[in-house]
């Protein structure tokens, strides 16, 4: 789910892990790229989609360089309707941020 979110927007610049224990990468999609092709991480957009999630009941953890990787670190009990509402409410953040980003 969150690959394919990333294939929709240009302010994710990776997403890693396995399972439950996900790290999603946002950048700034106006910063120049470097040698490697790649985008300065943007800790101020992560920052942004933590506090939207919020006011919208997910909490979601940041981490990484600069703050910029959002954690999703769900309990291993959870179940898969609050999953579900959970990658609803990151997807519409995300979505709605990147566009005001163009």
């Amino acid at each position: 789910a969150y690959n394919e979110l990333k294939s929709k927007v240009k302010i994710i610049g990776d997403v890693r892990g396995k399972g439950l224990m996900i790290g999603v990468e946002f950048i700034d999609p106006k910063s120049p790229k470097d040698e490697l092709g790649t985008q300065a991480s943007s800790g101020e957009i992560a920052a942004l989609v933590q506090k939207m999630c919020f006011e919208r009941g997910l909490i979601m953890e940041k981490g990484g360089d600069n703050g910029s990787v959002m954690r999703c670190l769900c309990a291993l009990n959870v179940d898969d309707e609050t999953i579900s509402i959970a990658l609803e409410i990151f997807e519409e953040v995300v979505l709605e941020i990147d566009s005001k980003n163009e």
